[in-house]
């Protein structure tokens, strides 16, 4: 009965919930089985809750990891609303894997984190994410991933919800960790 009830709500997270963009994710996480994330943007914590849920059904929760990289507090008032750091980590942490938040942007949070991460399978990049400031945080990103982790960017698009994912493969990550940078004079 109980894997009844978890492939019910797999098909109902992969096929039904909302924002449908979030849809792919799902299925990704189905077919992966990641045992580590990086979400960059965690915004109220709904899809972390999910992410973690979902590959709760395949490995036993104990032994998920999830990073969470966001601005919490010092959010700008134009940007989707968010959870405080004590409070997401107070959400996430109640799911049982081992939780870390770093707050600030992307690059400056992974600068700082990038050394200690290791091993990460799947990547979330929200569809607010500063695109300027993820430019420079891709040089970070390699270090920290698996051999066959894939990256899920959430792009604007003309889609309801307005983006779409785009998978990258390792590959793709290391070609944007490369690309020449223009320096301040």
């Amino acid at each position: 009965m109980q894997a009844v009830l978890k492939r019910l709500r797999y098909w109902q997270l992969a096929h039904f919930s909302k924002p449908v963009a979030d849809h792919p994710l799902y299925q990704a996480i189905r077919q992966r089985a990641p045992r580590s994330f990086l979400e960059i943007g965690v915004g109220n914590a709904q899809r972390a809750t999910r992410m973690i849920e979902l590959a709760s059904q395949t490995v036993d929760v104990s032994q998920l990891s999830y990073v969470g990289v966001d601005p919490f507090e010092s959010r700008a008032p134009s940007k989707t609303p968010g959870l405080t750091l004590k409070q997401a980590h107070r959400t996430l942490q109640a799911l049982g894997a081992k939780i870390r938040l770093v707050p600030g942007d992307p690059f400056s949070a992974l600068s700082r984190t990038a050394n200690e991460l290791s091993g990460i399978e799947l990547v979330v990049i929200a569809q607010d994410t500063d695109t300027t400031v993820l430019e420079r945080a891709w040089f970070y990103l390699p270090r920290t991933l698996a051999a066959d982790a894939i990256v899920l960017w959430a792009k604007p698009s003309k889609d309801p919800d307005g983006y779409r994912f785009d998978t990258l493969l390792r590959a793709d990550v290391d070609r944007l960790a490369n690309k020449p940078r223009r320096r301040a004079a």
